[in-house]
């Protein structure tokens, strides 16, 4: 076989795997899933140049050939051709961006919870802070408060890329709310106000978590978690009960409570610490 024919071989068996693996990435890297596009775009772009790459040499090779086997092997050439360019775009209807419409943006700067424009006892925090990824296969807590009933609540980093925010009443029982990572849920590598609350009125338990004031996940439960004394006043910030599953963060600000805010409340906090963050010339990037 020429050493051309060889070439281009090796550009059309090399395109199928370089592109989809771009395309790919955002699905099984955590901290890639903020930008799909560029991933997306860009082995999309790698896979057609190294498809066009080969082809042009084969067809440029086949050129200088006798006339001899020509039919034969233009069969191949072409089937080589179809099958890369058929692969590439089941990959691209597969791996394709999905897009973050009008109405789910307008939804998501929307408060839904009951906790909105009502105060209840349970839990509240706002922290300044970037949060920021060291993968590993182990949950990576942002914080971790108790009372002296033993009614737990903490924010944590899990293994399969979720935020997590969960509470556990003084019986032992949890429960939780998954956030995802990225503009819908909880950004990393970028500086922000975070929220997250737990209220428990008379015959309903909600929770909530905000990001510059913006509610981005909530969830409601049919019953009153008994959260005890909610004197948090045990608590760790970047690792668990025990000091353990430590998380990588820069935080600039933090105010902790045992009653929510309502949206009016948590709004006015975040102006008061980042007017006090500007009067010492924080870095916000």
């Amino acid at each position: 076989m020429r050493p051309d024919f060889k070439i281009a071989i090796l550009l059309a068996l090399a395109a199928i795997p370089a592109g989809v693996a771009l395309m790919a990435a955002p699905e099984y890297i955590g901290i890639l899933k903020e930008h799909p596009g560029p991933f997306f775009w860009g082995g999309l772009i790698l896979a057609s140049g190294l498809i066009g790459a080969a082809t042009i040499i084969a067809v440029r090779g086949e050129a200088l050939e006798p006339r001899s086997g020509h039919r034969r092997r233009m069969i191949a050439l072409a089937g080589m051709v179809i099958c890369g360019v058929g692969f590439l775009g089941f990959s691209a209807l597969y791996f394709w961006p999905t897009a973050t419409t009008k109405k789910s943006a307008v939804a998501a700067s929307e408060s839904t919870s009951a906790l909105a424009n009502q105060t209840l006892p349970g839990f509240s925090a706002t922290f300044g802070l970037k949060i920021l990824n060291v993968p590993a296969l182990r949950r990576q807590y942002v914080f971790h408060y108790e009372d002296a009933e033993a009614a737990k609540v903490d924010l944590y980093f899990s293994p399969n890329d979720l935020f997590i925010f969960s509470g556990t009443d003084v019986r032992g029982e949890a429960f939780s709310l998954e956030i995802p990572v990225g503009n819908n849920g909880i950004p990393i590598y970028k500086f922000m106000f975070l929220s997250c609350e737990i209220g428990v009125s008379s015959n309903a338990t909600y929770l909530r978590v905000l990001v510059d004031g913006k509610e981005v996940q909530s969830r409601d439960f049919s019953y009153r978690a008994d959260l005890g004394s909610r004197n948090w006043e045990k608590g760790r910030i970047g690792a668990d009960a025990q000091g353990q599953n430590n998380s990588a963060f820069e935080i600039a600000a933090a105010s902790m409570g045992h009653v929510t805010l309502t949206n009016k409340n948590i709004e006015d906090l975040i102006n008061r610490l980042r007017d006090y963050l500007k009067s010492i010339n924080f870095n916000f990037n």
